[in-house]
């Protein structure tokens, strides 16, 4: 039977932080929101298993991130902002626009390869809805913004297979002065405005034959 989890995140379960190219080897991992812009993403990383969620269970359709956008500098809907499935092992309090850990480079500076993640960058340009996707800007008042992912990047997060292990959030112009200001997990203005994922997942059952004993499904 499937099950639908709606969890919104504080610190420590969502760990998340962003990168900028004016400062390339500063992480803020710290940071309660941020201001993102074309040439400052946002990376996230959730740890599901706070939440019972493991790969003994099978996601059922697009898990949905929703995220809180306080304001923004533009209210044309050409702003647009995507999340993207990231391929790195990212480690959130480390990465910085140059590393996404310790020692390790991304593929380019800002994670902006395809080996860093799925499809790269996109900017000024309609998304591919099959690879990533993508909201945009209505207003500068506040407002929820919300993105649907793979079943795959859980499916990495959870440890089924390989491949993904987060998301990234980018205002996707190259106009370096439209920008949006999201709250993240740490963020203390308002608790009920921290990021949430909606997932919708069944167990999976083992069948253990009857001359191992009760032949029931566990």
């Amino acid at each position: 039977m499937a099950i639908t989890k709606t969890i919104q995140f504080g610190p420590g379960e969502l760990v998340d932080t962003w990168i900028d190219s004016g400062n390339p080897t500063i992480n803020y991992e710290t940071g309660t929101s941020a201001v993102l812009k074309g040439d400052k993403p946002a990376l996230f990383r959730p740890n599901l298993a706070l939440y019972g969620l493991s790969k003994k269970i099978k996601i059922i359709g697009f898990p949905t991130f929703e995220i809180y956008k306080t304001t923004s500098s533009h209210a044309d809907t050409s702003t647009r902002v995507h999340c993207i499935p990231i391929k790195r092992d990212v480690v959130i309090n480390q990465a910085t626009w140059n590393i996404f850990s310790t020692g390790n480079n991304w593929g380019t500076a800002g994670a902006k390869n395809v080996t860093d993640v799925l499809g790269g960058w996109i900017l000024d340009g309609v998304a591919n809805d099959s690879v990533i996707s993508t909201n945009y800007i209505n207003g500068t008042a506040a407002e929820w913004k919300t993105f649907n992912l793979p079943p795959s990047v859980f499916d990495g997060i959870l440890g089924v297979g390989s491949g993904y292990f987060g998301w990234l959030l980018l205002v996707a112009q190259s106009d370096l002065g439209r920008t949006a200001t999201f709250a993240f997990a740490d963020y203390t203005t308002d608790i009920t405005k921290r990021p949430k994922l909606t997932i919708t997942y069944e167990p999976y059952h083992k069948i253990f034959p009857i001359s191992a004993g009760l032949g029931q499904v566990r």
